[in-house]
C-alpha cells in the first residue's frame, strides 16, 4: 500500500472512529450504566490530545468558524462561567464544577467535529438503536420484573425523559428516510420511536409527557413529504399503539394521571401541611417551587446558591412557609425556577441562552434548501425543545446525564449541519 494510500485509510478509520463515539451517546445513553458519557468521553480526550498537539501554531479552525458556531460556543462557555461565577459566591464547592463543566466540554468536541469530514447517518443510526434498547430494557424491567417504574440504569425520570426524546427523534429520522425511500431503515426508526415511547410510559415519568406535543410537530412538517398511504400507516400506528398502551398493557399511564387529580386535590385542600409528602410528587414538587420562589426573592440579582438554598428552606421551613420534607431535595425539579433561586438573574438568563441560541440557529436551518440539513436541524429542534418542557418538572442540568445528553447532541446536529453545507451537494425539495 502506498504511502498516500495508507495515510487515506487511516484518516477514513480515525474519521469513522469518531463518529462512531458520538453514535454511541443515543445508542448506549439508556442501555447501560453511565452510557451516555464513554462515547463523549473519548471525543473530548481526542480534542485535548488534538488541540495540544497544535500548540503554538496558528488555529486554523477558530479563523473558519462562522457567525452562528460562535454564538452557540459563547452560550456554552458563558452557563460555565456564570455557574463558576455562583460557585464562588456559595462558598467555593469546587466539585459542583462537575456538571457544568460539561457544557464547556461539549464546546470543545464541537470544535473538533468540525475539523473532519463525517458521516452523520451512522449517527442517526444510534439514535434509533439507543431508541429501541430503552424500550427493550424499560419492557423488562416493568413487565418481567415487575419494576413499579422502568429506570433503565439510572432514576426513572431521566430514563423517561431521554427515551422519550429518542422515540421523537427516531420518528423524524424514519420521515427523512421514507422521503429518501431508505424502506428499511425507515421503518427501523419507526420501530425506535414506538420503543421509546414504551419506555417512557413504563417509567411512569408524568412531566416528560407533555413533549408528546411535539409528534404534531413532526407530522406537520413531514406531511409534505410523505405519501397518503406511508402517512395513512404511521397514524394508524402511532393510534393502535396508544389505544394497546393505554387500555390491553398495565402500564400504568392511567393511574398515573389519576395519581396527578388525586395529589393535586389533596394538596390544594391543605392536607399536605399535616401528613407526609412521600407519596406526593405533584405535592412536593409544588412546594420546592415555592420554596424556589422564596429564596431568589433573598438575593435576585446573584442567587443563594446550591449549598445556600439548604440554608434558605431550613429557614423556610423553621417559619412555616413550605412543608419539612423537601429539605431532602437539592434543586427544586424545575429547570427555570433552580436557575433564578440559586443563580439569580444572571444564571436565569445563561440557562436561556443555552436553550434559545440553538434553538434559533436550528430554526433557521431548518429553510436550508438541503433536506438533509433540514433533518439535522428539526432533530436539534427536538432536543432543544424537549429539554425545555421537561425543565418545567424537573433539573435536567443538575444531573451528569441530563447536561452531557443535552450538551452532546445539541453539538453533534450542529456539527452535522454544518458538514453537511460544507461537504455534501443540495438536494431536491
Amino acid at each position: 500500500m502506498s504511502t498516500s494510500a495508507s495515510q487515506r485509510f487511516s484518516a477514513i478509520t480515525f474519521e469513522h472512529f469518531i463518529i462512531l463515539c458520538a453514535a454511541s451517546v443515543p445508542a448506549l445513553s439508556l442501555s447501560i450504566n453511565s452510557g451516555y458519557s464513554y462515547g463523549f468521553a473519548i471525543l473530548v480526550l481526542l480534542a485535548l490530545c488534538t488541540y495540544c498537539l497544535s500548540l503554538g501554531r496558528k488555529p486554523a479552525l477558530l479563523a473558519a468558524l462562522t457567525k452562528e458556531d460562535k454564538y452557540l460556543l459563547l452560550a456554552f462557555c458563558g452557563y460555565f462561567l456564570t455557574y463558576l461565577f455562583a460557585i464562588l459566591l456559595d462558598g467555593f464547592h469546587f466539585r459542583e464544577m462537575d456538571r457544568p463543566s460539561r457544557f464547556l466540554l461539549a464546546a470543545l468536541v464541537l470544535l473538533f467535529l468540525l475539523k473532519y469530514e463525517l458521516n452523520y447517518h451512522l449517527f442517526l443510526r444510534g439514535i434509533i438503536i439507543g431508541a429501541i434498547g430503552a424500550g427493550g430494557i424499560a419492557f423488562y424491567q416493568y413487565y418481567v420484573l415487575n419494576i413499579e417504574r422502568a429506570e433503565g440504569f439510572q432514576m426513572a425520570i431521566s430514563f423517561g425523559n431521554d427515551a422519550i426524546l429518542l422515540g421523537l427523534l427516531s420518528f423524524s429520522i424514519s420521515a427523512y428516510y421514507f422521503w429518501k425511500n431508505s424502506n428499511r431503515l425507515a421503518w427501523l426508526g419507526i420501530v425506535g420511536g414506538f420503543m421509546g415511547l414504551l419506555a417512557s410510559f413504563c417509567s411512569g415519568t408524568r412531566g416528560g409527557w407533555v413533549a408528546l406535543v411535539l409528534l404534531f410537530f413532526i407530522g406537520g412538517y413531514y406531511r409534505s413529504l410523505l405519501g397518503f398511504n406511508k402517512r395513512l400507516w404511521i397514524i394508524g400506528g402511532v393510534v393502535i399503539f396508544f389505544m394497546l398502551t393505554l387500555f390491553t398493557f398495565d402500564s400504568g399511564v392511567e393511574s398515573r394521571f389519576i395519581a396527578i387529580k388525586n395529589e393535586l386535590i389533596k394538596y390544594t385542600a391543605g392536607t399536605h401541611k399535616n401528613a407526609s409528602l412521600e407519596d406526593s410528587s405533584a405535592g412536593s414538587r409544588l412546594e420546592m417551587w415555592k420554596s424556589a420562589y422564596y429564596s431568589f426573592l433573598e438575593s435576585p440579582l446573584v442567587g443563594v446558591g446550591e449549598y445556600g438554598s439548604v440554608v434558605s428552606k431550613q429557614q423556610q421551613i423553621d417559619q412555616g412557609l413550605v412543608h419539612q420534607e423537601i429539605i431532602h431535595f437539592m434543586h427544586a425539579h424545575n429547570e427555570y425556577l433552580n436557575a433564578l433561586s440559586q443563580r439569580g438573574f444572571i444564571g436565569f438568563i445563561a440557562l436561556m441562552l443555552v436553550y434559545l441560541v440553538p434553538l434559533r440557529l436550528f430554526a433557521a436551518k431548518m429553510k436550508s434548501d438541503n433536506q438533509t440539513s433540514r433533518l439535522y436541524a428539526i432533530c436539534g429542534l427536538l432536543t432543544v425543545t424537549a429539554y425545555m418542557l421537561f425543565g418545567l418538572t424537573q433539573s435536567s442540568f443538575s444531573h451528569n446525564n441530563g447536561v452531557i445528553v443535552y450538551g452532546s447532541l445539541t453539538v453533534f446536529f450542529w456539527a452535522a449541519i454544518r458538514n453537511n453545507e460544507r461537504y455534501q451537494s443540495p438536494e431536491a425539495h
